[in-house]
């Protein structure tokens, strides 16, 4: 395999990882934990399946959790990602996704926050959009600094 090929293959990986299977994992916490979102009542209505009827567990913490934090983290932490692998040999990648990130979540939160964007505004949403961000940055940082050390 040639340089170019094996650095090929590590940005695909890396883009498996930290951009698709997040994606594809709050996807699924979506459609189990969240029936009232509009991606999942889609879902149901094209399927014609009503998961949902006898699930006592959706008040429980933990999936509210969930719910209400863990997956704004996941499609930011996407989010960053996605901006840092594309601008990979750009200069300042870390910080556009970050700044891409931070801004595109805080506007939709004021968006929801006014009423133009269905959801209910949470200030620790921005919180949370921002640390998985910061999360998303810190690991594209690290696979960067370990492939320069393997080249």
């Amino acid at each position: 395999m040639r340089k170019g090929e094996a650095i090929e293959n590590r940005t695909i990986r890396l883009f498996i990882w930290n951009v698709l299977f997040p994606i594809l994992l709050g996807g699924l916490f979506y459609y189990f934990f969240c029936p009232d979102v509009l991606f999942v009542m889609r879902l149901n209505k094209w399927f014609a399946t009503r998961y949902y009827d006898s699930t006592p567990f959706l008040a429980n913490n933990f999936v509210l959790f969930i719910r209400n934090y863990f997956l704004d983290y996941m499609w930011a932490y996407s989010l960053c990602c996605s901006v840092c692998i594309l601008n990979i040999e750009g200069g300042f990648a870390l910080l556009k996704g970050i700044i891409v990130t931070g801004v595109l979540g805080a506007v939709l939160e004021i968006l929801q926050l006014v009423g133009i964007a269905k959801g209910t505004y949470d200030v620790w949403d921005i919180l949370i959009e921002i640390i998985g961000a910061f999360t998303g940055a810190l690991i594209i940082n690290k696979f960067r600094r370990k492939q320069h050390e393997k080249d």
